[in-house]
């Protein structure tokens, strides 16, 4: 029969209990996450506006997905967006259950993401053009240690800080020359 060292099972021990303040899976959750959805008015005619979001897209670093022009529809994507970016615009995906605090950082976790940009234009009348923008963000699928209550590889929705979606906007109307 194998015996086990006495000296080997007091320093597991050990281990185990210096680490007994790390969150367990069982003390972590999944943060809520919903698209996020910003509306407003531009003083400016459909097509100006919608040339105009073509610009900043392309300022932004963002790739024209889908681009009806005659139906208002823009979809924009940005397939891979750095971690530190994603802490930048986006709350960490899972928060201590008792304290709704991060667990950690994309960053930290080296953990990147993906944002979908759906604008739809509207004309309300000849000078000015209602814009709806949707937003979606997700996380790349990457493995995670240590292990956390997500158990997966795949993505998970993630819940904008609302920084990208300002950020466009203040763009757009920069680039039509309309004061903010």
């Amino acid at each position: 029969m194998n015996k086990v060292p006495v000296g080997a099972l007091v320093v597991l021990t050990a281990l185990i209990a210096g680490c007994s303040d790390i969150y367990t899976p069982s003390s972590a959750v999944l943060r809520p996450a919903h698209p996020s959805h910003l509306t407003f008015d531009v003083a400016a005619p459909r097509d100006r506006v919608f040339d105009a979001a073509l610009v900043v897209a392309q300022n932004m670093n963002l790739n024209v997905a889908v681009i009806e022009k005659a139906s208002g529809l823009l979809r924009l994507e940005r397939a891979r967006i750095a971690p530190a970016d994603l802490d930048a615009w986006c709350d960490f995906f899972e928060v201590v259950d008792t304290t709704g605090e991060p667990v950690s950082t994309f960053a930290s976790s080296d953990i990147a993401g993906t944002v979908s940009m759906t604008i739809l234009l509207t004309q309300a009348s000849a000078t000015l053009t209602g814009v709806d923008m949707r937003l979606n963000w997700m996380s790349q699928p990457v493995p995670v240690f240590p292990p956390m209550a997500y158990s997966g590889y795949g993505p998970v929705d993630l819940q904008s800080k609302e920084v990208l979606e300002k950020a466009f906007k203040d763009a757009l109307l920069h680039q039509l020359g309309i004061a903010t």
